[in-house]
């Protein structure tokens, strides 16, 4: 099987007749790999970075959020708030596309 001659290919320096930590682990996460359509361990690693990374700048929106709510004073949203408001992103908007330009 394809999968699990990664893993020899991966424990190449193992001395004979020991079963390795890591080859353990390698054959536990090895059905998901086929299961979920990954075609290598490396694909799967990086989908499980990804997973993470994601969860993580989630998390530090919502910490953002939470610190916005719990401090200060309420902001009218007047005309002239959203017009400022506009007028900043399209700022913003502005020095982004000024930087993809070479």
């Amino acid at each position: 099987m394809r999968l699990h001659s990664e893993a020899l290919t991966i424990l190449g320096g193992i001395g004979a007749g020991l079963i390795s930590p890591i080859l353990v682990k390698y054959l536990s996460i090895s059905p998901q790999l086929t299961t979920k359509g990954y075609g290598n361990v490396s694909e799967y690693f990086r989908s499980l970075l990804r997973d993470a990374q994601k969860e993580e700048a989630e998390a530090r929106l919502e910490a953002l959020l939470l610190e916005g709510l719990a401090g200060g004073a309420d902001i009218p949203l007047t005309p002239e708030f959203w017009k400022d408001l506009k007028a900043e992103a399209r700022g913003i908007a502005a020095k982004h596309e000024a930087r993809k330009r070479p």
